[in-house]
């Protein structure tokens, strides 16, 4: 039995996977998250095989994400389920640890069949997307995104949507059972991360890098 466990922030999508994955005999969906932090949460409970992350969500991106899921959770295959073609977010997600990267209009029988392949250790990119990333390689003017990209724990990732979406420190704490003291202290090591020395340039960073999206 595969496990599955879906990562999306409308409802209609989970429930409408949930449902044709579900007339599989060989494949169980185990949890279904609403958000990035929710699915990182989840994880160790329902203990998934492959998890079908979106890329867009409140708070913190499916990317950073599937970044956190396959560093807490080596054993875990992402498949990238996506509206977006954009080469940029491809490259992030492969970076991330993505095994596969589909666009949501793949019909039914082409997702079963990616989630066998992924589960026997292939790695999938939608054909639809693979010359614009060939010609993505082909220019040199391309930089590295992964070099300067810095790694902020859960509870940081938590705190910096909360920056991002305005609150204050005192917001911050409340939203998320902590002290103010913690969430000034997590502050401070989120602007040493982020190279940054106040709200506003954390919250530009934060959207710039992907780490969380904008609310």
């Amino acid at each position: 039995m595969i496990r599955i466990m879906i990562v999306d922030d409308h409802q209609i999508v989970r429930e409408g996977l949930k449902m044709i994955l579900e007339l599989e005999d060989d494949i169980a969906v185990k949890g279904i998250a609403t958000s990035g932090l929710e699915a990182l949460e989840m994880a160790g409970k329902c203990n998934p095989d492959i998890v079908f992350m979106d890329i867009k969500m409140s708070g913190v991106s499916g990317i950073e994400a599937t970044r956190l899921l396959c560093n807490k959770f080596p054993g875990i295959k992402v498949i990238m389920l996506t509206v977006y073609n954009d080469t940029s977010y491809i490259m992030q997600a492969i970076q991330a640890g993505a095994k596969a990267y589909v666009l949501k209009n793949a019909g039914r029988k082409e997702l079963i069949e990616i989630i066998r392949k992924v589960q026997r250790g292939d790695q999938i990119l939608d054909p639809a997307l693979t010359e614009k990333l060939f010609d993505r390689f082909r220019d040199d003017s391309v930089a590295d995104t992964s070099s300067s990209k810095p790694i902020l724990t859960k509870r940081e990732l938590e705190v910096l949507a909360g920056l991002v979406s305005g609150w204050n420190d005192k917001q911050i704490g409340d939203n998320l059972h902590i002290s103010t003291h913690t969430a000034r202290t997590h502050i401070k090591h989120i602007y040493k991360k982020l190279g940054v020395s106040s709200r506003s340039q954390a919250a530009v960073m934060a959207l710039k890098l992907g780490l969380v999206e904008s609310r």
